[in-house]
């Protein structure tokens, strides 16, 4: 049985992940989700079970073809200060539970600090904008995306969101080219 393909594109909040996934999604005939959006659903509904990583994976098994997911690989709030513990999205076994129907890239997008503190700034979304806060969240996704390489075994590809137009490019490229995972 061939697998379909899941692109998880993940990092800090503000990093530009829904923006290029979106367009990459489009450019590439992909089907999309938005984690965050499950999540929320879930909240919504205050459901107790399954636990929201379970439904979070059931959820993206109930889609039957490629995808790209727009993701985190660190669990963060914004109402949380500096010195939180960390704490990974999807767990080891929602990973194997995926990997039986999809074969995994994981994707990490970054951008400066400095240039994420000045785009939360901006942002609508009420998120906080203290530099502690946005270091640690940029730490939390980077080892959350190492383990999630170590138990995929796969390389990594960090997209770097400096200029939209070159990174939705490069993503495109990334998805497009078989030799690059």
């Amino acid at each position: 049985m061939t697998k379909h393909k899941l692109f998880m594109v993940g990092g800090a909040k503000g990093v530009g992940k829904t923006m290029l996934t979106l367009e990459a999604a489009m450019a590439c005939g992909l089907g999309r989700i938005e984690t965050g959006k499950i999540v929320f659903d879930y909240l919504y509904r205050q459901l107790t079970s399954p636990t929201v990583n379970d439904y979070v994976t059931e959820q993206i098994l109930a889609q039957h073809k490629d995808l790209i997911l727009d993701t985190h690989f660190a669990q963060y709030s914004d109402r949380e200060e500096v010195d939180k513990k960390f704490k990974r999205c999807l767990e080891e076994r929602n990973l194997e539970q995926l990997t039986k129907k999809f074969e995994i890239y994981p994707c990490l997008v970054e951008v400066k600090p400095k240039e994420l503190l000045v785009r939360r700034t901006k942002d609508l979304k009420r998120r906080v904008v203290t530099m502690g806060c946005i270091l640690e969240e940029m730490a939390f996704n980077r080892e959350g995306y190492a383990m999630y390489l170590t138990e995929l075994g796969k390389s990594p590809f960090v997209l770097v969101n400096n200029k939209f137009a070159e990174a939705k490019s490069a993503l495109i490229e990334w998805i497009q080219t078989p030799s690059m995972k």
